[in-house]
């Protein structure tokens, strides 16, 4: 199909969801006749693109059961997809100025019925490929600052950020939601984690995750060493709460007890 003959009507992604990045295939219609839509499948070049008929009751069905939503109609490009920042994206509106002056956007964004921002993304250059880059370093680097300050739901939740945003997968960021998930107490969720990779991409990676876990536990030692502060600071709370009891017993002397009437 040529990409000039068609515009974009929706998308194959759910209304709302749990993870703060979605990555969706869109569906167009055609100028030749509107009721002919089709999910995009691949590009074929920069002038065709490989597409999926899509009869018109079953796009509704999808839509009715929140498996894809409908967008105000679209220009169209080689290239496009449709990236949806979610509202627990963090920073969404910084991301969305970036996409505006990177020159990746395809139309303008679209706000979400949950809030979030709907953006026909093209892929075909390098910009796109580098803002998702940027942001997945970010929200990593940002978890490695709450597990050094001991703040592990926090850096949980940046660390999955940074898991759905890159573009594949990373044995650090895996590294850092075993980490994170067992420190949240949910060690079977991070051996979960590491069955996916082997299954994806095999022992060696999993060697690679185990590598990075022990370096980034190996730095946050370093960066949170034994403090030998902090039992001269409890002996002080202790004495401050003794000479407080002392005080207290003074103040009674002399007063004799009386039974409640």
């Amino acid at each position: 199909m040529k990409v000039d003959k068609c515009k974009i009507v929706g998308a194959m992604t759910a209304p709302r969801g749990n993870a703060p990045f979605d990555r969706a295939n869109l569906v167009v219609e055609t100028s030749a006749d509107p009721r002919q839509l089709a999910q995009v499948n691949a590009y074929l070049g920069a002038e065709e693109v490989d597409v999926l008929p899509l009869r018109a009751d079953d796009w509704q069905a999808l839509v009715k059961t929140e498996q894809a939503i409908e967008l105000p109609p679209m220009r169209f490009a080689s290239g496009a997809t449709l990236w949806v920042l979610r509202t627990g994206f963090g920073g969404g509106d910084a991301a969305l100025e970036e996409l505006k002056t990177s020159g990746a956007l395809v139309d303008a964004p679209v706000r979400l019925g949950d809030g979030s921002f709907g953006c026909v993304v093209c892929e075909r250059g390098q910009e796109a490929s580098k803002l998702r880059d940027q942001w997945a370093l970010a929200a990593l680097n940002e978890a490695k600052n709450w597990a050094a300050d001991n703040h592990w739901e926090r850096a949980r939740v940046s660390t999955t950020r940074a898991f759905v945003i890159e573009r594949a997968m990373n044995p650090e960021t895996v590294a850092m939601l075993t980490l994170t998930h067992e420190k949240c107490g949910n060690a079977t969720r991070a051996a979960g984690y590491l069955k996916m990779a082997e299954r994806t991409y095999g022992a060696d990676f999993v060697a690679q995750i185990h590598e990075k876990r022990a370096d980034i536990e190996r730095r946050l030692h370093e960066v949170l060493p034994i403090s030998e502060t902090r039992p001269r600071f409890a002996r002080a709370i202790h004495e401050a709460n003794a000479r407080g009891l002392a005080q207290g017993r003074e103040r009674l002397k002399g007063k004799r007890w009386k039974p409640a009437a």
